[in-house]
């Protein structure tokens, strides 16, 4: 009996433990982005943080064939990482040049 108790004890450590990680995955915002349009190729860069001091950002880069496809890419991480605030996004088109 006492093994028993042991044994779920772990599962419920290891649930506890993606739980908090999928909590604090969550916690991050979308903070800032920019749209590159380089050589015929529209790069997407998003930056996420967590609002806890020097913790790091985390970027998520895409590629895509046209402005309004990075343009959905910016919605759909929005929708994901929502945040309450204004955030910028710096449109660059260095083919234009």
């Amino acid at each position: 009996m006492v093994e028993n108790i042991g044994e779920g004890m772990a599962k419920i450590d290891q649930l506890i433990v993606k739980a908090k990680g999928a909590f604090e995955a969550k916690r991050e915002k979308l903070i800032f982005g920019s749209i590159d349009h380089i050589n015929g190729t529209w790069n997407c860069n998003l930056i996420l943080w967590d609002g806890v001091r020097y913790s790091g950002t985390r970027i998520i880069e895409s590629f895509h064939n046209t402005y309004d496809e990075a343009i959905s890419e910016i919605h759909k991480v929005f929708e994901e990482y929502p945040n309450e605030s204004e955030i910028k996004i710096i449109v660059t088109d260095c083919d234009a040049v």
